[in-house]
């Protein structure tokens, strides 16, 4: 197998095989390219045109690598903001839960209060049955004696 690499101005050609070497013009392929060469001179003024078609396709390629790379860039730029935006989300989230943590213990404390209130108020209330019951005894126990006087 031989790979044939053309130059502009040089007509020589380099054979690749197993063994790695160069040799002189190749003459089957040294007309053609001579001919080729004429043809591009005549027709392009240089014999360059399919190099600068190589080169177009690759500025093209690269262009468009480019381009693919902006929209990485870009797509890479929204995805962090969203990211910043989930954070500072978390962020709001983690201190309304503090909030609703601290206001649960508030109300968790007046209700801790609204129990002891009740608790006096129950002993009071107890209290002032003890002391109705008293002087309802009390009472009734002046109201014999006075029957009893009479």
């Amino acid at each position: 197998m031989s790979v044939h690499i053309y130059t502009q101005t040089i007509y020589r050609t380099t054979q690749i095989t197993n063994n790695v070497e160069e040799c002189g013009p190749c003459h089957v392929f040294a007309s053609l390219t001579l001919a080729f060469a004429l043809q591009l001179r005549k027709k392009h003024g240089k014999t360059s045109v399919r190099v600068r078609k190589t080169s177009v396709r690759l500025i093209k390629t690269s262009v468009r690598l480019i381009k693919t790379s902006v929209r990485l860039i870009k797509t890479s730029v929204r995805l962090i903001k969203t990211s910043v935006r989930v954070r500072k989300t978390s962020v709001r989230l983690i201190k309304t839960s503090v909030r609703l943590i601290k206001s649960s213990v508030r109300v968790r404390k007046t209700s801790v209060r609204l129990i002891k209130t009740s608790v006096r108020l129950i002993k009071t209330s107890v209290s002032v049955q003890y002391t109705y019951c008293q002087v309802s005894i009390s009472y009734s126990t002046l109201q014999n004696k006075i029957e009893n006087e009479k």
